[in-house]
């Protein structure tokens, strides 16, 4: 009777979690590929309209602060 209720309870406990942690992790997952994927078009289509040596800077720095957002 005690292990029944114990595999209820372990049970009912994955089933309220699991869904929080996938949903977490897939949020984390969509906002760094975001971040990742809009750092590199904003630098690459920036960087076209920058002169050379400015380009290179603004490429290394944003590509930076928006892998860490």
């Amino acid at each position: 009777m005690k292990s029944n209720l114990l595999t209820y309870l372990l049970t009912y406990l994955l089933a309220c979690f699991v869904p929080f942690l996938l949903y977490s992790f897939h949020s984390f997952i969509h906002s760094f590929f975001h971040s990742f994927f809009l750092s590199f078009f904003l630098s690459f289509f920036l960087s076209s309209f920058l002169p050379s040596f400015l380009s290179e800077k603004y490429y290394v720095l944003n590509f930076i602060c928006f892998s860490l957002v």
